[in-house]
């Protein structure tokens, strides 16, 4: 049978029930039909013997953005959904999930021969996304959104913004729908909409060549990041044992030494490159199995006490 227990937690998730409200393929919502891919990854991978239960959940993520796709075609013919729409999804599920952030966590203790859940740690992923998260031993207790467009400019977004001018964005007939502006927010800018790539290594070789605006554009954007990361420094209440730096960008040397110019006074630094996202998944399944953790049942309960005296605030609102 189809292993629900295996995606309760994704199932329960209002981002995953909110793709009920997308229609898709004409005849169903994108919901259906994200359960439906995931249904049949379980049952093929299964008779070919292999990872069933990982396939079933990756199924459910595959379609995970929050758009209508025939506005997104009327708004930006020139882009192609079918070329973006995977590389949205993927952003989506990592924000969701957030496994690169835990597995690198967990790499950088196993490499110092400490415990994850005896460390502060900053971990800053860099690509495409950039994500700085704040970890108080073993539970991430602050982040930027990247998904709805907070923190620093990144290769391919905005990042946050001041308020006044973005409200005069959208009232402006450069941008004459949600989907214009947000593709300009999200797919478009940062990197992409001063230099024409998102590619660091490209921008690297402008400065190289003697381009002292791609060179102000890039140091921008650490200038940005390390401000988020002093944030998240602070969340931590300036207690941090290391600073990792993780993600595409990484593998290069030119962002993460600036950014050690910034914030080598908070603590030392650590490069882990890369992505580690099934990495993740499966180091996941042997810490329950090897007895490590205790395997964690999700029930819809929710976790988040102490705050009774919300309960009669929106009546309040506009008063």
């Amino acid at each position: 049978s189809f292993p629900t227990r295996h995606s309760s937690d994704l199932l329960e998730r209002e981002e995953i029930r909110n793709l009920r409200n997308f229609r898709h393929h004409i005849m169903t919502t994108r919901f259906q039909h994200c359960l439906n891919v995931s249904y049949y990854n379980y049952k093929l991978c299964k008779a070919l013997r292999l990872d069933a239960e990982s396939a079933a959940r990756a199924g459910l993520l595959h379609d995970l953005y929050f758009y209508d796709t025939k506005e997104y075609t009327r708004s930006s013919p020139a882009v192609r959904h079918s070329k973006h729409h995977p590389e949205i999804a993927l952003q989506n599920a990592e924000k969701l999930l957030e496994l690169n952030q835990k597995e690198i966590g967990y790499r950088y203790a196993a490499q110092t021969g400490k415990k994850y859940q005896d460390l502060n740690l900053l971990i800053l992923h860099l690509g495409g996304g950039i994500s700085v998260t704040a970890h108080d031993h073993g539970r991430m207790i602050d982040s930027n959104d990247i998904i709805e467009g907070e923190g620093p400019m990144t290769p391919t977004r905005a990042g946050t913004l001041p308020t006044l001018p973005l409200a005069r964005l959208c009232y402006s007939e450069d941008y004459p729908t949600f989907m214009d502006l947000m593709l300009k927010l999200i797919k478009k800018g940062g990197l992409m909409a001063h230099l024409g790539t998102d590619d660091v290594r490209e921008v690297e070789k402008m400065i190289a060549d003697g381009d002292e605006y791609a060179g102000m554009v890039l140091d921008t954007m650490v200038y940005q990041i390390a401000k988020t990361a002093g944030e998240m420094a602070v969340a931590l209440k300036g207690r941090v044992d290391q600073i990792i730096y993780t993600g595409g960008i990484a593998k290069g040397s030119y962002v993460t030494d600036k950014l050690d110019e910034y914030l080598g006074w908070i603590a030392p630094s650590t490069k882990i490159p890369g992505e580690f996202e099934m990495e993740a998944l499966a180091a996941g399944c042997l810490r329950v199995l090897s007895g490590e953790e205790e395997a964690k049942e999700y029930t819809g309960v929710d976790v988040w006490t102490g705050f009774d005296y919300l309960a009669g605030y929106d009546k309040h609102v506009g008063q």
